[in-house]
């Protein structure tokens, strides 16, 4: 089996996702999750759609989260990279656009949520390295 594009390329093809975001009670102002022993919370479903980040472009995104210090130890941007992630991924949601003034303005549960579906910055491929050596030189 050869190459071809069509499982080889990234394609762009939005994916509905529901969000369980819990909802504050009314009683406490807490979260569902917190130790309230009177909540009336809930949860609300959101629906939304997302398309994965092409690897380029997710390479692109964690470089740009990376800073050197003085002492030329790297520190890496967590918050921006979620950002950036979500502002690519989240093609609809009912708030509409997903830019940094809308995310400058997410509560927690919603945060939490959105979150989840970020794929990890530090995630290690699980494939085998190839030996080099064994490749022939033309």
């Amino acid at each position: 089996m050869g190459y071809s594009s069509d499982r080889m390329l990234f394609k762009r093809n939005p994916k509905d996702v529901v969000l369980k975001v819990s909802l504050n009670c009314t009683v406490c102002g807490r979260f569902v999750n917190s130790n309230c022993e009177v909540h009336d919370a809930s949860v609300e479903d959101v629906e939304i759609k997302v398309v994965g980040i092409p690897w380029a472009k997710l390479n692109y995104i964690k470089s740009q989260c990376v800073s050197f210090d003085e002492a030329k130890q790297t520190h890496f941007d967590g918050q921006q990279y979620i950002n950036e992630c979500l502002k690519i991924m989240i093609t609809e949601a009912p708030w509409g656009k997903t830019d940094d003034m809308f995310l400058l303005q997410v509560g927690k549960a919603l945060g939490d949520e959105l979150e989840t579906i970020v794929p990890s910055a530090y995630q290690e491929d699980n494939t085998s390295m190839q030996d080099f050596s064994e490749i022939k030189k033309e």
